[in-house]
């Protein structure tokens, strides 16, 4: 599996083939000067759209869930905020 560390519209650029208008995450940085603004893209590999397989529902959820854990620390490690 390849990921791809960037702002959106330079992920987006580097996929030819990815087609997608400006989201919230978009107007949270740009707009509301929010410092911190994610959009997450699940995994699949254009076969499945957003129904993925079962197989794939709990390794989903196991990636998406240790991905938040490592922002919010990281968050919380910028703002000196002591860990829950």
């Amino acid at each position: 599996m390849t990921f791809i560390l960037g702002t959106i519209i330079l992920i987006i650029q580097s996929i030819a083939s990815f087609a997608a208008a400006g989201g919230s995450e978009d107007w949270a940085r740009g707009v509301a000067g929010i410092k911190f603004s994610y959009c997450y893209e699940l995994r699949d590999t254009g076969d499945h759209g957003f129904t993925l397989p079962p197989n794939q529902i709990i390794p989903t959820g196991e990636e998406t869930f240790a991905s938040v854990k490592a922002m919010v620390e990281g968050a919380m490690a910028f703002h000196n905020v002591e860990g829950f």
